[in-house]
């Protein structure tokens, strides 16, 4: 298909795309069923506010996709994702599912309710706005940064071989875990284990309500806030601590 489909407001039933979309696919609001768009598609997908059901986009998609406020369903992506992905506030779904090799960014807004999951070979950025109540999972060979805001009630797990930076605001009260060959930073205010063969800094906000574990071979610093209530762990062939 080489032409676009548009959807207005006030959909009650379902939007179904076959394979090798040459355009782009626009859905109002107020969405109360599912969006399925099939694989090779190489045009844009925007979603309006208010969408009540799913969002699946099979593999190889080669433009971006946009998803509006209050979105209270799931949002699924297949491998090979070529563009960006943008979710906005108030998602109450369950979760944020993207496959493997993103060359794109991931970017979801205030209020997320659910979880988000970036498989491996991202080769951008992931960003999660204020008030996570779920967890961010980012698979291996992550080659951008991720940022999570403010009240993060969920974990952040990093796979091996990180390329990019990990940076989580105030109030984190969960945990993050970032796996081997980190080759970035990480800046968080609550509990952090990063693996083995860091190449880079990991620092500590104020009140620190868990504790921090570095494993060995870390060629950068370690540095920790006021009020550690906990503990700081660091293991063989450190440089540079500096802590409270």
């Amino acid at each position: 298909m080489r032409g676009s489909v548009t959807v207005g407001d006030h959909l009650l039933g379902s939007v179904t795309v076959g394979d090798h979309l040459h355009g782009g696919v626009t859905v109002g609001d107020h969405l109360l069923e599912s969006v399925t768009v099939g694989d090779h598609l190489q045009g844009s997908v925007l979603f309006g506010d208010h969408l009540l059901g799913s969002v699946t986009v099979s593999d190889h998609l080669l433009g971006s996709v946009t998803v509006s406020d209050h979105l209270l369903g799931s949002v699924l992506f297949g491998d090979h994702l070529l563009g960006s992905v943008t979710v906005g506030d108030h998602l109450q779904g369950r979760s944020v599912t993207v496959g493997d090799h993103l060359l794109g960014s991931v970017t979801v807004g205030d209020h997320l309710l659910g979880s988000v999951t970036v498989a491996e070979h991202l080769h951008g950025g992931v960003t999660v706005g204020d008030h996570l109540h779920g967890g961010v999972t980012v698979g291996d060979h992550l080659l951008g940064s991720v940022t999570v805001s403010d009240h993060l009630l969920g974990s952040v797990t990093v796979g091996d071989y990180f390329l990019g930076s990990v940076t989580v605001s105030d109030h984190l009260l969960g945990s993050v875990t970032v796996g081997d060959y980190f080759l970035g930073s990480v800046t968080l205010p609550g509990s952090v284990t990063v693996g083995d063969h860091l190449l880079d800094s990991v620092t500590v906000s104020d009140h620190l309500l868990g504790s921090a574990t570095v494993s060995d071979h870390l060629l950068g610093s370690v540095t920790v806030g006021d009020y550690l209530l906990g503990s700081v762990t660091v293991g063989d062939h450190l440089e540079t601590v500096t802590c409270c």
